[in-house]
């Protein structure tokens, strides 16, 4: 009788414990919307903050005696400003920055601008002109960051496009590498860096592992 009361003991503790748990998990996720519900309210001033912040950037490139070099890096950062903001003036950034790579004469610019474009046109779901990208790539030129680079950007392009014609009959060629290639961006970088740690979450994602994602993001 005595390990009958204390079975159902600790099985009221359980429940209470995952009641509580479920509590705490809700309070956090409500805490989490109603500062988005606050963000999206301020989102014009946002807006206005992110055009002025183009503006004065734009603005240097008719800076008196602004070099090719310094053209490339101008653009490099309207790129940056326009990639989670506006698609086509983000892809033109580029096409700025390849041409200005081929006038200075480097290649490892242009290779740096073009690996910026496939993450573009792939996560914008352009994923032919993405494929283009990557065959105009010669990897074997590329150096060991670009290289990690194309290993993280071509990872999501085939995991991205596979998720794309998942109910169709294509099939995406070199779809079985998606792993190899994330493990490859795991191995070639270190833990704390950004690239690996979102690696990391992502894999969590794919293995429905939610609760440890969020807690490593």
């Amino acid at each position: 009788m005595r390990m009958k009361h204390r079975g159902l003991f600790v099985t009221v503790i359980f429940c209470l414990s995952a009641l509580s748990c479920n509590k705490a998990k809700e309070s956090r996720y409500e805490e989490h919307l109603s500062k988005l519900d606050a963000t999206l309210a301020m989102a014009d001033e946002y807006v206005r903050a992110k055009e002025q912040k183009i503006s004065s950037i734009e603005n240097m490139l008719h800076s008196r005696g602004v070099t090719p070099m310094q053209q490339y890096q101008i653009y490099g950062q309207l790129y940056d400003e326009y990639f989670p903001f506006q698609f086509d003036k983000a892809k033109e950034s580029l096409d700025q920055q390849i041409a200005l790579a081929d006038v200075i004469g480097e290649k490892n610019l242009r290779d740096d601008a073009m690996l910026d474009k496939a993450l573009l046109l792939t996560n914008a779901g352009f994923f032919l002109e993405a494929s283009q990208v990557f065959d105009a790539l010669d990897t074997l030129s590329l150096d060991k960051t670009q290289m990690i680079g194309w290993y993280n950007v071509r990872q999501k392009f085939l995991h991205d496009y596979q998720e794309y014609v998942r109910s169709s009959d294509f099939t995406v060629a070199d779809a079985d590498k998606i792993k190899f290639y994330q493990d490859k961006v795991l191995t070639s970088t270190d833990p704390s860096s950004p690239m690996n740690r979102h690696m990391r979450i992502l894999r969590m994602l794919e293995e429905r592992d939610y609760e440890k994602a969020y807690e490593e993001n």
